[in-house]
């Protein structure tokens, strides 16, 4: 009899979890693969989308290595942590680059400006006094006079 196991060697890796992982590094790829497609097609009308492009790239060249080198057993099969975390990362990345895509406005300063309305306010002219309306001026002039002064107590 044999006695080596007939099925794949996992690792210290049951196969479930494989295939969760590998779902979810399938979810990475294409939430990354829009994202850059987003930019590069926004890319044309604002060059800040080509930043973004590039942001992602290195993101994308950073989680290569962290594979490359789970891979080649520089980074423990336990530590596979570690690459979800910067995996969800990177996905949170995506979704914030997408939103700046769609909801960025661009801003356009104005070459001329607009000519003035009827509704245009006109400050007057200060070096001719205006004169107060007549309703006011009158009462005013009642506050003032001399019959209205009272007399000094005497005494």
């Amino acid at each position: 009899m044999d006695s080596s196991p007939s099925g794949p060697v996992y690792h210290e890796i049951s196969p479930m979890m494989l295939w969760l992982r590998r779902i979810y590094s399938g979810i990475t790829i294409i939430m990354v693969a829009l994202a850059m497609l987003f930019c590069l097609i926004k890319g044309k009308g604002d060059g800040t989308f080509y930043l973004l492009f590039v942001n992602l790239v290195i993101s994308c060249v950073i989680i290569s290595f962290l594979l490359w080198w789970y891979r080649t057993g520089d980074l423990s099969a336990n530590k596979f942590w570690f690459i979800i975390l910067v995996a969800s990362v990177i996905i949170f990345q995506c979704i914030t680059t997408d939103i700046f895509v769609f909801n960025h406005e661009q801003y356009y300063a104005p070459t001329t400006t607009a000519p003035p309305t009827a509704y245009t306010l006109v400050t007057p002219n200060k070096t001719t006094p205006t004169p107060a309306p007549p309703a006011f001026q009158n009462t005013m002039d009642s506050m003032f006079t001399q019959a209205n002064v009272a007399a000094p107590p005497e005494g």
